[in-house]
């Protein structure tokens, strides 16, 4: 089992690494009902069955520590499955899972897969998370979702370098306005164009797109993390596409890649204004 963890600015010692890193953003505040002309996109953090991405106060493990310590929990739990090291599997394992009102993990998926038993190590790592905190929104406790890439990579020869591409670091890279994740998940919709196919009343109408920001802030390697269908899949694709360029990500000073997750929410005009 990988103990020690490192920030990512350090090479790992070992002769195989495990990175884990959470595909969320800094947790921004949920919009509650506007005050100014400009809304939120209708029912960007709220996903079925009551269950949200982004909430006023995002569950926490015991002790807090927020996403880092969610980051190390897992990382603790996970080995390198031998049927990988034998044959040779490495890549990318994107697993889902609903922190309750009660705080426990439930609803434990693979979204992504890659085999060798590494999927099934991840599932039996997340399951074994302790309760957490749960998360606020207005006041009451909520369920909230949340998307983690893990990498199993194996030793190239000689020491592992570290990874290039972070999900959480000093300085987030921003919209050249600001605002953070809610800043993005709106001109996400802004740029969304509404395909002739969408999804019927009641239900799931959203398209979670990952992308990677680069040092120099341009938008590239899009893909769909949770697809909806082919229409939606793509019109979320070339909304991405339309992000202008971000002012960069830093960490420890220097500029670094990171990777994003991001909701794009697909509702009827007549639907979003009765919601």
């Amino acid at each position: 089992m990988l103990r020690s963890f490192s920030l990512p600015s350090h090479p790992f010692a070992s002769l195989l690494f495990l990175c884990v890193v959470l595909a969320t953003a800094t947790p921004a505040r949920a919009q509650t009902t506007p005050s100014t002309s400009q809304a939120t996109p209708p029912e960007i953090e709220k996903i079925e069955g009551q269950v949200y991405t982004y909430v006023e106060q995002m569950p926490q493990l015991p002790g807090g520590g927020g996403n880092r310590a969610i980051v190390l929990a897992i990382q603790g739990l996970i080995k390198y499955p031998r049927q990988a090291l034998a044959q040779g599997i490495q890549g990318r394992v994107l697993v889902n899972f609903t922190v309750g009102k009660k705080g426990v993990v439930r609803d434990v998926r693979i979204a992504q897969g890659i085999g060798g038993g590494c999927d099934e190590a991840v599932l039996e790592a997340v399951r074994q998370l302790p309760r957490f905190k749960p998360g606020m929104q207005q006041g009451k406790p909520v369920a909230v979702s949340f998307t983690v890439p893990i990498t199993f990579r194996l030793p190239s020869g000689g020491a592992v370098e570290a990874p290039q591409v972070y999900a959480l670091v000093d300085q987030m890279p921003e919209l050249p306005g600001g605002g953070g994740t809610a800043a993005i998940a709106r001109a996400l919709q802004q740029a969304l164009v509404l395909p002739a196919e969408l999804p019927a009343a009641g239900k799931p109408n959203k398209v979670f797109v990952g992308f990677i920001v680069d040092p120099s802030g341009t938008v590239h390697d899009i893909k769909v993390v949770r697809s909806l269908n082919a229409s939606c899949d793509a019109a979320a694709i070339a909304a991405a596409e339309k992000l202008p360029r971000f002012v960069g990500g830093k960490l420890n000073g220097k500029p670094v890649s990171v990777s994003y997750v991001a909701p794009v929410v697909f509702a009827a005009p007549a639907a979003e204004e009765a919601k």
